[in-house]
């Protein structure tokens, strides 16, 4: 299909070319692949042929000279070999013919004519290995070889057994009259292939000139005309086909298109009065889909269940504040909350009451820090605090106050915790104090919160250098 497309696109704008190209080219192809597929076959048929022949007229050679070899009457041999290269067979001859014993010594050899050494010497490492082989082989095998100066050639090695094994009979047959005619048959098959397929382009391009070039030169015309302003230009496209029915269509349409001009000024002004309204209306859709994005905006920097900035928004603001500090060197802080043993209160109090109680803790977190500061849910029961132009310090006091207003909270089922009571663990870091980088800032803090659930949860823990040495593995 790619080679398709590009030939189509040199081909230019027309389409009888391009629907000649469309049509021709894959039927093309198939019968010039199933051409190829039956001119492969037809010279392995050949082969095939001759490969037979050459058996038949050797077999029954071999079956004396087995006798021979067992009584050692070797003097025959070559009566045997005479008589065999002077019998002619149809679209092959034997040229030589030669036996080898068991060692593979030369016993008898008979040649028809002497072949040229250049032929020879070309094929004779392809002939030992061959006949090395073959001398192995308890069957008989073949070897078809083209000797540039003769042309085609044949070899056959069939076993000389007489109870026992005593030598190998070899023979050359020349092929080239059946070559000679598996040529003609391949020149008839092309010649055919050529045919059927001009035959096709022509009856193809005839068909869609009839059928599809002639309507669509009228129907490009006529909407050429139109195109010009002739508003009364009309396509004549007979019968009842498809390209009659656009050509109607396309009557019927430049009849509306003409009575929709002719009436077009009368309708300006309450064309003009509608575009008012609609510019109108245009415009409170606007307001309300500012209003709709707004929202979205909001939904989309919130958390869905504590309604506290989610953890995207959360990131975006540390990435802002530390640019803003790199500029303007100011300190903050981070503080990384978790709700102790929540999976606790999850299981013994259901998943309902643990979502009521992020709420709380949410609105308790909400009321202990300052609007310029930053509350998220960083995911599951954590919590994270931005302190903005906050020291380290401040920061440790900050989450202290958090802290206690959690455990002081009165909880529905504060009870059934490990501790008697609902409970947090903080950890807290700055930057620059501890990090350069804001990714690094959440992972000191986080680190910090690590130890501060390690010394027994409900506490505060703000990051030193002597927490990533001791949480070393």
């Amino acid at each position: 299909m790619r080679l398709t497309r590009k030939l189509l696109a040199r081909f230019g704008p027309s389409v009888g070319q391009q629907l000649t190209l469309a049509t021709t080219l894959p039927v093309v192809v198939v019968l010039a692949v199933t051409g190829a597929l039956l001119l492969s076959e037809t010279q392995a048929r050949y082969v095939h042929v001759a490969r037979q022949r050459a058996f038949t007229h050797l077999v029954p050679l071999a079956v004396p000279c087995a006798r021979a070899l067992s009584v050692h009457a070797v003097d025959r041999l070559d009566g045997y070999l005479a008589e065999a290269v002077n019998v002619r067979t149809e679209g092959i001859q034997l040229l030589d013919a030669q036996i080898f014993d068991t060692h593979g010594d030369l016993i008898a050899s008979v040649s028809a004519a002497q072949r040229s050494d250049a032929a020879q010497s070309s094929s004779s490492r392809q002939l030992q290995r061959w006949r090395a082989d073959a001398m192995r082989s308890a069957h008989g095998t073949w070897l078809k070889q083209y000797d540039a100066p003769v042309g085609p050639r044949l070899h056959i090695s069939v076993p000389t057994i007489s109870g026992l094994r005593w030598g190998t009979l070899f023979a050359t047959f020349d092929i080239g009259p059946l070559e000679v005619e598996a040529e003609r048959t391949r020149r008839w098959m092309m010649g055919i292939f050529v045919f059927v397929v001009m035959t096709l382009i022509f009856t193809l391009r005839l068909a869609l000139s009839q059928l599809v070039l002639m309507p669509v030169s009228e129907l490009a015309r006529s909407t050429g005309a139109l195109r010009d302003g002739h508003l009364e230009a009309r396509a004549w496209v007979p019968g009842q086909d498809e390209f009659s029915r656009l050509a109607n269509n396309f009557n019927a349409m430049a009849d509306e298109l003409q009575s929709y001009t002719l009436s077009l000024e009368k309708k300006v002004d309450a064309r003009t009065r509608e575009v008012e309204e609609q510019k109108q209306q245009l415009e409170a859709v606007n307001r309300r889909l500012a209003d709709a994005v707004s929202k979205l905006e909001r939904l989309a920097n919130s958390d869905g269940l504590t309604g506290v900035a989610n953890r995207r928004s959360f990131d975006e603001a540390l990435k802002f504040e530390w640019r803003r500090g790199s500029r303007n060197p100011h300190p903050f802080c981070v503080v990384m909350i978790d709700v102790d043993h929540f999976k606790h209160y999850n299981d013994t109090n259901g998943h309902q009451p643990g979502d009521v109680a992020l709420i709380n803790i949410s609105n308790i977190l909400s009321k202990n820090v300052r609007d310029t500061d930053l509350l998220a849910r960083y995911g599951g029961e954590e919590f994270v605090v931005l302190l903005l132009d906050t020291t380290k310090e401040a920061g440790l006091k900050v989450a202290e106050n958090l802290r206690s207003a959690v455990e002081n909270a009165d909880f529905e089922f504060g009870a059934t915790q490990p501790l008697g009571f609902v409970s947090v663990s903080l950890g807290v870091s700055s930057w620059p104090d501890d990090a350069d980088a804001p990714d690094r800032v959440l992972e000191c803090a986080d680190k910090a919160l690590y130890e501060a659930k390690g010394l027994g949860r409900n506490q505060v823990v703000g990051f030193s250098v002597d927490l990533v040495v001791e949480q070393l593995p």
